[in-house]
């Protein structure tokens, strides 16, 4: 059963990770990720003049959460452009329309910091 069951999680989590990825290309094609080899979190280094903490105060008003990456350094660079996403606990369904959302905060926060971005690529 254990076997079985580990599979299943692994097939969840690597269409996830997949549907990200491609949602990531789509919406923020500016960002850079790269996909983890195991794990359910992927790390995204934001274009230079994002910090992550303020995106992740305007994400969170979006509906979307992030863990800002400051809290992962010693002394973190400000702006620190580095979040992880974290797709465990979300429904595949749901993962291209979270990474818009998030758009719509790095769109908020460009006007907020009075920064051009690359227009991402709407299909809704």
């Amino acid at each position: 059963h254990h076997e079985s069951h580990a599979r299943r999680v692994n097939q969840a989590m690597q269409e996830r990770l997949a549907l990200a990825a491609q949602a990531l290309r789509q919406h923020l094609p500016e960002f850079e990720f790269a996909l983890p080899q195991g794990g359910a979190s992927i790390w995204v280094r934001a274009p230079a003049w994002v910090d992550a903490a303020e995106l992740a105060l305007m994400a969170q008003s979006h509906g979307v959460l992030i863990e800002a990456g400051d809290v992962f350094f010693n002394k973190p660079p400000y702006p620190c452009p580095f979040f992880r996403l974290r797709l465990s606990s979300i429904a595949a369904a749901q993962v291209d329309a979270g990474i818009c959302a998030l758009s719509l905060a790095v769109d908020e926060l460009a006007r907020a910091r009075g920064e051009q971005r690359r227009p991402p690529t709407r299909t809704h």
